[in-house]
C-alpha cells in the first residue's frame, strides 16, 4: 500500500512551482521580461484601427445631426399654419351663381367651364379629370390633398372648384 499521509504537501509544492504567481514567502516579485517592441506593421494596424474608430464616431455624430435637422424641418412643416384656401367663399359663390341663373334647373344646364367662369375660375379646360381625381372624389388620396392644401392653397382651391363643377365628388 502507498503512503498518502504527505500527499497534500507534495501536491501543494508541485502547484506552487507551476504557477506564475509570486511565492507565498513574501519576498520580492520575480522580475518580468520587458514587453517586445511592436513592429511597424503592428503600429500601423493600431493607427488604422484608431482612425476607423474616430471615423465611425464622427459618422455617428454627423448622422445624428442630420437626423435632428430633418426632425426640426418636419416639426416646422407640421406646425406651419394652414392658409385659408377660400373654400367657404367658393361654396358661397357656387350658391350665388345657382341663384343668379334661376335656380337648380338652370344651373345644371351650364357646362363645368361656364360654372367655373361664373365664380371666377378661368382656364380649367387644361386640367384633366385624372389630375383632379388624385385629390378629390372616390379613391382620392386625402394625405396628398392635405399636403397640397398646406403647400399651395390657391391650387387646392382651384382643383376643389373644378371637382365640384365637374361633379367628381
Amino acid at each position: 500500500m502507498a503512503d498518502f499521509s504527505k500527499i497534500d504537501e507534495q501536491v501543494n509544492a508541485a502547484l506552487s512551482t507551476q504557477s506564475p504567481e509570486a511565492p507565498p514567502s513574501g519576498g520580492p516579485p520575480a522580475p518580468t521580461a520587458p514587453a517586445p517592441e511592436p513592429t511597424p506593421l503592428e503600429v500601423a494596424n493600431a493607427r488604422i484601427a484608431a482612425l476607423e474608430a474616430d471615423r465611425a464616431t464622427e459618422r455617428a455624430k454627423h448622422e445624428e445631426a442630420v437626423r435632428n435637422l430633418r426632425l426640426d424641418k418636419a416639426v416646422a412643416i407640421t406646425r406651419k399654419p394652414i392658409q385659408d384656401a377660400g373654400i367657404a367663399q367658393q361654396d358661397m359663390a357656387f350658391d350665388e351663381l345657382q341663384r343668379k341663373v334661376g335656380g337648380n334647373c338652370h344651373y345644371h344646364v351650364l357646362t363645368p367651364a361656364q360654372k367655373l367662369e361664373g365664380i371666377g375660375v378661368f382656364g380649367s379646360e387644361q386640367i384633366k379629370d385624372s389630375t383632379v381625381k388624385i385629390y378629390f372624389g372616390a379613391g382620392s388620396d386625402a394625405a396628398k390633398a392635405n399636403a397640397l392644401r398646406r403647400s399651395d392653397p390657391a391650387m387646392y382651391a382651384r382643383l376643389r372648384a373644378i371637382a365640384k363643377a365637374r361633379n367628381l365628388y
